[in-house]
């Protein structure tokens, strides 16, 4: 809801102020409460960024950059969020999300074709690779399987594009 505020009770235009709030309701008495939007979690807050801006993109078919889609916001939100792409009920004009992410909670072939999969993999030298899961071989020169367990290989290391802990800090002790 967004509600105007006028400054100095005087009512034109150029002096309007607006702000978002949200609006609850009392569990024990039914009664309306307003809050700004400052007040909600930050889940809540980056939900209500993203809406306008999903929105349109399906509205119009436009591509839409998020990067770390997956911050401050519940998996089940960013499942609707996948889904809601791929539904063509949804997104008549065919507008595309494209985010980076930490979770791999949806890396799975229900929710993306390998094509639509890519990884960076940092080198010892700093320098990244950009590689998508269907381009990626493994160490018998094998394409990924449509039917593999994406999430599960990933965590592994089978994709080269996890951080190496363990080692830095086996080098790190080394140094000293």
């Amino acid at each position: 809801m967004v509600e105007t505020e006028f400054s100095n009770d005087i009512e034109d235009e150029e002096t309007q102020n607006k702000r978002v709030v949200t609006v609850h309701k009392d569990p024990q008495t039914g009664d309306e409460i307003r809050t700004t939007i400052s007040n909600e979690s930050s889940g809540t807050q980056k939900m209500l960024l993203l809406y306008n801006y999903l929105d349109e993109a399906l509205e119009n078919g436009y591509t839409l950059f998020i990067d770390e889609l997956d911050a401050k916001l519940h998996h089940l939100i960013v499942r609707f969020i996948l889904i809601m792409f791929h539904d063509p009920t949804r997104n008549k004009k065919g507008a595309q999300l494209i985010f980076t992410t930490h979770d791999v909670y949806s890396l799975d072939s229900e929710n993306f074709r390998r094509d639509e999969i890519w990884f960076v993999d940092k080198a010892d030298n700093s320098v990244s690779d950009l590689y998508s899961l269907y381009e990626y071989k493994d160490e018998y020169k094998r394409k990924i399987r449509k039917d593999a367990s994406y999430a599960k290989d990933y965590i592994a290391g089978r994709y080269d594009s996890i951080p190496r802990i363990y080692r830095d800090w086996e080098d790190t002790d080394e140094q000293k």
